[in-house]
């Protein structure tokens, strides 16, 4: 099939390398003009995504169109992946994505069946918004005739989203209501030939409405989002009693009622999806009457997670150091391994209450130091600070710190020489303070004033 993807980040892109897989021709298109050119330095990491898309450029399967009007020629379905994501913190802007429908409507035809997959984030009632407001664009078209708005969730994890696009849980299609109580709708039979190989695959098909989809979405990002605040503070309580904490969690995980998937402590929840993710489901509770009480709780949680690093770091300064040029290295930006995914990272904000304090900070991440182009992905405030560094090895980043923050668990730190590490910092006259939020290096506690997180 021929297949549009609108929208080429690294939900889009992931979209049409793992459409591409299934047998289909994409053809995608990004308001960035200048997004076809940059394709051979992606502006983000995701593990084996750059070789896909080289693969299915040279292989004549995935094409880029800077013209909208190009991209949607003789296309048989529409995914739509734009981010919808505003500006000066807000978790929702809607503007890009009603201006791309009307855009697309202009495009529908009387003579051809053209459905539109929504991969986006959405509040619950969005797509049935957008599904009235395509009525109203185009009146002389019939939703299940000539077109078909799907509400098709994204649950792809960075790091591993090209796995879990190939190998889902499941897949969600909201329909309207006319074409989910129909059994032998357009919707139905194109989504079968879209994604046969995951049919084939026995991956359950879950068609529902609109608002089901939407919500079925988000209250599963809340969940995750409660267990892994639960997680990071059992994991606090483990480290007061002196409870080995990694024993506690497979206990936990071992019963049949909850996964351990999720039960992963960390510096705290970050990314584009959770956090966000959470907060817009917790707005629209409110506006449907509902309070998340649980779920509000658990990202204040994570707030408090988050500061309490910034805090017991800047307490050892305060009490071991009363001269000012200290130095801290910090390991990891990124939110989670295997991207570089800065967005809501916890690092971002201890790194801030670092520099605010006057403590230079000389940050490693493997992707960082090996992809410096990425480096635009780090707010100005901290790349123009001049007490901030980005260091090309975790040797260099240690050399004449006085701490080290584990941020982020990259499993390249547990290669790291410590005891070498140890040594590039004895200029300090007091034992090196190594702080782990990921309980990485609980072996090194006599060699360090060790704290975990």
């Amino acid at each position: 099939m021929r297949i549009a993807v609108c929208g080429v980040g690294l939900t889009g892109l992931v979209t049409a390398v793992v459409l591409c897989e299934f047998g289909h021709s994409l053809f995608c298109h990004d308001i960035n003009p200048q997004f076809a050119e940059n394709l051979r330095n992606i502006g983000f990491s995701e593990p084996g995504l750059t070789e896909l898309v080289t693969h299915h450029q040279n292989k004549g399967t995935l094409h880029f169109i800077p013209n909208l009007s190009e991209a949607l020629k003789d296309i048989d379905a529409i995914f739509v992946t734009i981010p919808v994501k505003g500006e000066d913190g807000q978790d929702m802007d809607l503007s890009s994505l009603i201006k791309l429908f009307s855009e697309i409507s202009s495009y529908l035809q009387t003579d051809k069946y053209l459905p539109i997959f929504i991969k986006t984030t959405l509040p619950v009632g969005t797509s049935a918004i957008i599904a009235n407001n395509m009525s109203q664009m185009r009146p002389d078209l019939l939703m299940g005739v000539h077109y078909d708005i799907i509400s098709n969730p994204n649950f792809m994890r960075e790091g591993s989203a090209i796995h879990d696009l190939m190998k889902p849980d499941r897949i969600i299609f909201g329909l309207s209501q006319l074409a989910f109580r129909k059994l032998d709708c357009s919707a139905k039979t194109l989504i079968e030939n879209v994604f046969s190989p995951l049919k084939h695959l026995n991956i359950p098909f879950l068609y529902t409405n609109y608002e089901t989809a939407e919500l079925i979405k988000s209250a599963t990002m809340g969940l995750v989002t409660i267990k892994m605040a639960y997680a990071n503070e059992i994991e606090q309580l483990c480290n007061n009693v002196g409870v080995d904490l990694q024993v506690l969690l497979k206990g936990i995980g071992s019963d049949r009622r909850i996964s351990s998937d999720s039960l992963l402590f960390n510096a705290g929840i970050g990314g584009s999806s959770l956090p966000r993710t959470s907060r817009l489901l917790i707005d629209s509770a409110k506006k449907f009457g509902t309070e998340l009480s649980i779920l509000s709780t658990a990202l204040e949680s994570n707030d408090r997670r988050i500061q309490s690093i910034s805090k017991k770091v800047l307490r050892y300064f305060h009490e071991n150091f009363k001269c000012s040029d200290q130095k801290v290295a910090i390991f990891g930006i990124s939110f989670k391994p295997l991207t570089d995914d800065v967005r809501e990272s916890p690092s971002l904000s201890v790194i801030r209450d670092l520099l605010r304090n006057k403590i230079k900070v000389s940050l490693y991440d493997p992707y960082y130091s090996s992809k410096p182009f990425n480096v635009q992905n780090i707010p100005y405030d901290i790349m123009s600070n001049n007490d901030f560094s980005i260091c090309s090895s975790a040797y260099n980043a240690v050399s004449m710190s006085d701490a080290i923050v584990v941020m982020t668990s990259w499993p390249q730190f547990r290669e790291l020489d410590m005891n070498k590490i140890r040594e590039l910092m004895v200029h300090s006259k007091h034992t090196p303070l190594l702080f782990d939020c990921n309980n990485m290096f609980r072996d090194y506690e006599s060699t360090f004033q060790y704290i975990a997180a």
